[in-house]
Formats: structure tokens, sequence, C-alpha cells
């Protein structure tokens, strides 16, 4: 991952408005857990896109992760307000709120079980 992270820095460099070249990036320090290295390359990925489903899910996951869920919650429930149908930020969700001792609203917002068509007994 030297190498990979090296390419990465180098890509940032040659083009600092590259969303994907920043993203990479957080995501290699991540997997390497430097985490306030990880934090500030989704935090320059969320400069360029504040949207950005990847860059909040990311920054929220890390967050959550190190015992800041109090400051994921409320990226992802963004997320989960324009995305509404996106598993992946109602379970980080319901990951954070449970996280912080919100378990009545964390039974509110998880996601609806329908048991696959296969599983169902006839």
């Amino acid at each position: 991952t030297v190498n990979a992270l090296t390419a990465l820095k180098t890509a940032v460099d040659a083009n600092p408005r590259s969303l994907e070249a920043y993203l990479a990036l957080a995501q290699t320090y991540v997997a390497r857990g430097q985490v306030k290295e990880a934090q500030t390359a989704f935090n320059d990925a969320l400069k360029l896109d504040g949207r950005n489903t990847e860059g909040r899910l990311g920054l929220a996951r890390l967050q959550i992760n190190n015992g800041n869920a109090a400051e994921a919650v409320p990226l992802v429930l963004k997320v989960v307000e324009e995305r509404p149908t996106n598993l992946e930020a109602r379970l980080l969700l319901l990951y954070g709120l449970i996280a912080v001792g919100d378990i009545p609203l964390a039974e509110l917002s998880r996601p609806p079980f329908k048991p696959p068509p296969e599983c169902s007994r006839q």
C-alpha cells in the first residue's frame, strides 16, 4: 500500500480538483489505520463535492469506528434524507444511533426487513 499511497498523493498533487483521487486516498489511509489523514482526505473530497455520498458515508464510518458517532449521525442522516433507499446509509445511521445510545430513534430508523421469496414458507 506504500506504492498506492505514493501514487494517490501524486494524483492529488497533479489534479487537486479530483474527487476520485481524494476518495481513493482517504480509503487507502483507512486501510492503513491512519485516521487523521483519512479524515483530512475525506474532508478535502467533501470540499469539492459536499453532497458526495461515498465521501459522506466514508467519513461517517470512520467517525463511528473511532468513537465519534455523535459527529457522524447528522452526516449520515442527511444522506438518508436525500437517498432513503440507500441501505448502506440506513444501516450506518442505525449503527451510529445505537452507538450514541438513541435506541428509540434507532428502532424508528431501521430498514424494514423482508425475507427473500426463496426463504418464505408456502
